[in-house]
């Protein structure tokens, strides 16, 4: 963000009881630090970060970076600015659009988005509320006469998000048509409904083409009904991967709550202009789990609108190729008119035994690599997961030719020669996703 690059973004909660409210009982309040290097001026602020870990491909780097560096950022001149509370955890990234004009000023704008729906717009320089709305309030999609309140931990029975469940997974920004997408889970108390959001970024209204309810039903016996037919739970999923916008196209991901079943991995995809639903994509049709978790790191793409994204523990189809369970697999899909196709997978040889073992390969965001021209493998991407093998595989051919897996049996031994390179353990395990800068 050219020298107010750096917020520190970590939830605090702090929470307390309100009588006579039991769905509502436990509040969380978060702070959002913003600090900088003091030498930075408002003017200089142009940067924008309009998606999870910078770009498309998760590179996490920012080339238009200008005022920070070594002899800037110490104890001296760099530090807090200020901070400002919110309702609920904060799991997204926040994201930072500059010059935005909101009643007739210019403002350099921070959207912060939290579990318990809200979503803020403060001003990134002096931390200013510019606005602030419940996601899950009549204007924004829920009935007037029947309520709705973020999901709780206890009714879903699982705290790895506590206490409320709402907005988890990281916006993402069309600065051109001044929208904020948004990605929310609430219910009504009978009824677990996500829906995606457009908000307008000067003032939070929704935008006219949202919100939608997120579901669908698919070909696919996986839920045990033996009815051939497969719907999407709004109870069991959950959305984690940051949104993706690529192509007039938004691309959202969902995995589940601690493992809880029936669940699956589910891709939408919906025209970013009108929210029709465009295609869906499922993991494991006709088995289990393969949810993408991906620790919050953002649906990943290249320039040419592939989508690159891992999934988790699952079952895994060992006899058709191309497998029609794709549990433990790094998946690349084609997204041509917004509609998902699998184009190419690799999934590593100890794949029952990632699955038996919990150790799931896509606990990990994917990185895709800027193309290194002139290299023998100029388009790469680098993944690792829970077991802590490192993955390097080659996006333009992801495996030997046809061998997209070799089964490892039971094994908990991996060897995968047809991809580039794999770093068996090197790491304690993956719960973000890798970073490039410099060509390292």
């Amino acid at each position: 963000m050219n020298g107010i690059e750096a917020f520190e973004l970590r939830s605090r909660g702090r929470q307390h009881t309100q009588p006579g409210n039991s769905r509502r009982g436990l509040r969380a309040r978060s702070l959002v630090a913003i600090a900088a290097a003091a030498a930075a001026s408002t003017a200089l602020g142009q940067t924008s970060v309009l998606t999870q870990h910078n770009d498309a491909g998760r590179t996490g780097q920012n080339t238009a970076e200008t005022i920070l560096n070594t002899s800037n950022v110490n104890v001296n001149s760099f530090g807090l600015l200020f901070s400002v509370s919110v309702q609920g955890q904060v799991y997204a990234q926040p994201l930072y659009v500059p010059n935005v004009t909101i009643n007739g000023v210019s403002h350099n704008v921070l959207i912060v988005a939290t579990e318990e729906e809200y979503v803020y717009a403060f001003d990134a320089d002096t931390g200013a509320q510019l606005w602030s709305v419940s996601v899950i309030d009549s204007n924004h999609g829920a009935s007037p006469s029947d309520p709705e309140s973020p999901v709780t931990s206890s009714e879903l029975g699982c705290g790895d998000l506590q206490p409320y469940v709402g907005i988890t997974s990281t916006p993402v920004i069309d600065p051109v048509a001044g929208t904020i997408y948004v990605e929310a889970k609430s219910t009504d108390g009978t009824n677990y409904i996500h829906r995606l959001h457009a908000l307008n970024l000067t003032s939070g209204a929704e935008q006219a083409q949202g919100p939608v309810v997120i579901t669908a039903t698919v070909s696919g016996t996986g839920d045990g009904s033996n009815n051939g037919q497969l719907t999407f739970s709004g109870f069991y999923q959950h959305d984690r991967p940051g949104l993706l916008l690529q192509n007039g196209s938004i691309y959202i991901a969902f995995a589940s709550h601690c493992d809880d079943s029936p669940y699956h991995g589910w891709i939408f995809s919906y025209n970013a202009a009108t929210f029709a639903q465009q295609s869906v994509f499922v993991t494991t049709p006709n088995g289990g789990l393969g949810g993408f978790w991906s620790s919050g790191a953002g649906v990943a793409a290249d320039s040419n609108g592939n989508i690159y994204i891992a999934s988790g523990n699952g079952d895994f189809d060992t006899t058709n190729v191309p497998a029609t369970e794709l549990g433990d697999t790094i998946m690349k899909l084609g997204t041509t008119g917004g509609n998902l196709s699998l184009l190419d997978y690799f999934t590593p040889s100890d794949q029952q035994c990632l699955a038996n073992n919990d150790t799931d390969l896509g606990s990990g965001g994917v990185l895709v690599l800027p193309t290194q021209t002139g290299a023998t493998y100029p388009d790469l991407l680098v993944e690792a997961g829970k077991e802590g093998s490192i993955y390097v595989v080659n996006r333009d051919q992801m495996t030997t030719g046809n061998v997209h897996y070799e089964s490892g049996g039971n094994s908990c031994t991996t060897d995968d020669p047809e991809i580039l390179e794999e770093a068996v353990g090197a790491i304690g395990g993956m719960f973000s996703l890798p970073a490039y800068w410099n060509e390292t």
